[in-house]
């Protein structure tokens, strides 16, 4: 017997959960379900177990399988385990006779939204001389519109209102931070520039400094969904500084996840991580 359980737990995240009997490893080679959400995404996924023989060693292969609206497939090898390790009380992969597969999934439209093509609004406003103030970043002037600005920014708006004249130097930023924080402002692209998480975290320091209310939550968005071993101590020091709980939980879930796999565990190095930090991941890691 198994049960498959998928929630739809945001726009573009699904989480799917596959419980499994222990006796159905003993009584099936091959054993799927599927389920379809038919709100916001069309969703069918399913989990494959088998169990494969190589040698005198008996392998369970753990795979999944996703399709959203019939358009694309997506097909991950989980893990593979030995049947000995599989079915040993101290490996703990059976809770009350149950094996359980948690899988969260995340999908994104590659739909080009209207305001970030190259003949945009923003794009001709950037291009529009009338511009009526202007900041000095690293000894180079950049041109802007106070109205656009001021509509992102609670702090540029009172700068504006402020300022005894039309330029004001901003210091403590690289010029192409700035740049990219204007751009945004402006409904440009700035993907490219994120790509590089120096820039991006750089990048969401200037819009926690200067609160850019939109670009602040995409970027830390942008952080809990990428990431990895190399970049999860510069997360978790950026959430600290920004103040974002939201992200600092997404690098504790992340931290518990890699140590509670001995293989992806041994591959990040707890040192790099404040006392407060790991002193969390302890105790959620403890809780029932």
């Amino acid at each position: 017997m198994s049960k498959l359980e998928v929630a739809n737990k945001a726009n573009e995240t699904i989480q799917a959960k596959w419980i499994i009997e222990k006796k159905t490893f003993d009584e099936s080679i091959f054993s799927s379900e599927s389920k379809t959400l038919d709100e916001k995404i069309g969703l069918t996924w399913s989990m494959y177990y088998h169990k494969r023989r190589y040698g005198v060693t008996d392998y369970f292969d753990f795979e999944n399988t996703g399709t959203v609206d019939a358009k694309e497939n997506n097909y991950i090898i989980l893990d593979r385990i030995d049947e000995n390790t599989f079915y040993s009380d101290s490996q703990r992969y059976f809770s009350s006779g149950q094996f359980c597969i948690s899988v969260d999934g995340i999908f994104k439209h590659d739909k080009k939204s209207i305001i970030l093509d190259a003949s945009n609004w923003g794009l001709q406003l950037k291009k529009d001389e009338k511009t009526d103030f202007q900041f000095i970043v690293s000894g180079e002037s950049v041109k802007v519109h106070k109205l656009l600005l001021s509509a992102e920014s609670s702090v540029f708006n009172d700068m504006f209102e402020n300022a005894t004249g039309d330029k004001v130097e901003i210091a403590g930023f690289k010029l192409e931070t700035f740049k990219a924080a204007v751009n945004f402002c402006y409904a440009q692209d700035i993907a490219e520039f994120v790509t590089n998480d120096e820039n991006a975290v750089e990048l969401l320091l200037f819009a926690d400094k200067y609160d850019f209310k939109t670009l602040k939550p995409k970027l830390e968005a942008h952080f809990r969904n990428l990431l990895t071993t190399e970049n999860v101590g510069i997360m978790v020091a950026a959430a600290n500084k920004v103040q974002c709980q939201s992200l600092r939980q997404a690098c504790i879930d992340f931290v518990r996840s890699l140590l509670n796999n001995n293989k992806s565990g041994s591959n990040i190095d707890i040192s790099i991580f404040d006392a407060k930090f790991l002193q969390e991941v302890l105790q959620q890691a403890l809780k029932p």
